[in-house]
């Protein structure tokens, strides 16, 4: 058979298996699909919330990180980890953006890699002791971004930092 013809065949089956997939569609004996999401209503809705700009300061991401943590708990409940342990991850991040802040730090790779992994190692045992509860995801995301930024602000060689030349992995746990 000639590749023209297989394309064909291809192309024909793929046809018919679609006309019984939208004909079965409306088969009464066939179970329906999932209730789908009203996309509309989603966007309204999420557009009645009050709209909060991306951080651009080391302060503004460790705000926006405990906000982030506190209304997870505040929603949920339970989730493995206390307002305590949220206010100890702030006290780690103060300390950080304290210590990528000081004048002997500036420009010198070692120090700034060493503050950053200071604070890796100390929101690893953190994390740890709730079982890995408290950095998830998105936590992980914004935590990386403002190690990145005070990575930056501090003048490390390496100024696009990015997800993919994350220096961080090789201490993370989270």
């Amino acid at each position: 058979m000639s590749k023209f013809l297989k394309n064909v065949v291809i192309v024909s089956t793929v046809a018919v298996v679609g006309l019984l997939i939208v004909n079965n569609m409306s088969d009464p004996s066939i179970p329906p699909l999932p209730q789908q999401y009203d996309i509309e209503a989603i966007n309204a809705e999420a557009a009645k919330l009050p709209q909060r700009s991306m951080p651009t300061t080391l302060n503004e991401w460790r705000t926006h990180i405990v906000e982030d943590m506190t209304d997870y708990l505040k929603e949920y409940g339970q989730v493995g980890y206390t307002l305590v342990d949220v206010t100890k991850c702030d006290a780690h991040m103060e300390s950080y953006i304290s210590a990528i802040s000081k004048p002997e730090v500036k420009s010198d790779d070692a120090s700034i890699l060493a503050v950053s992994k200071s604070l890796v190692l100390a929101l690893n045992e953190l994390n740890a002791s709730c079982d890995h509860s408290l950095i998830e995801t998105m936590e992980r995301e914004n935590l990386l971004e403002m190690i990145f930024l005070g990575a930056r602000q501090a003048g490390y060689s390496r100024p696009n930092i990015s997800f993919e030349d994350d220096f961080t992995i090789e201490w993370r746990d989270w």
